[in-house]
């Protein structure tokens, strides 16, 4: 399985953990998807009710922590991170609008197809962003 965000989870992940109250927003997320099978990843509510292409809306570290969006594509064992945020403190809420979830769909599936993505390593209870060097287009 592997692991991709959009650069937008990458700069929230970051803002978020520069402040005190979710210092261990990294852990948190490594600490959710590290060792588990894609199958595992699955549960949570399913905006777009789909069983191919899950989009998950997760809670990690219960009702108080944070709120993750991300989607799996379980034909190519990969998940793609698309929003967190957190559900109290400073920069808490309490969820995203419709509206703002079709657009991180929109925005993963864009990036996906251009290839703007991060990989993200979940090892030593800590996230690591690298940038997906950019495939030169097949040939017909």
């Amino acid at each position: 399985m592997t692991i991709y965000c959009i650069e937008k989870f990458k700069i929230q992940i970051e803002f978020l953990e520069s402040r005190k109250q979710y210092k261990e927003i990294k852990k948190d997320i490594s600490d959710y998807f590290h060792g588990k099978q894609i199958a595992q990843l699955c549960s949570g509510t399913r905006p777009n009710n789909s069983d191919v292409t899950p989009y998950i809306k997760k809670r990690i570290n219960g009702s108080g922590g944070y709120r993750l969006y991300f989607l799996v594509l379980i034909k190519d064992n990969n998940i793609y991170l698309m929003f967190v945020h957190p559900k109290t403190g400073p920069e808490g809420s309490e969820n995203i609008t419709d509206e703002a979830k079709a657009e991180f769909y929109k925005i993963v599936l864009s990036s996906i197809q251009s290839q703007e993505l991060y990989e993200v390593d979940t090892n030593n209870q800590t996230l690591t962003f690298t940038k997906v060097p950019m495939q030169a287009p097949k040939k017909k």
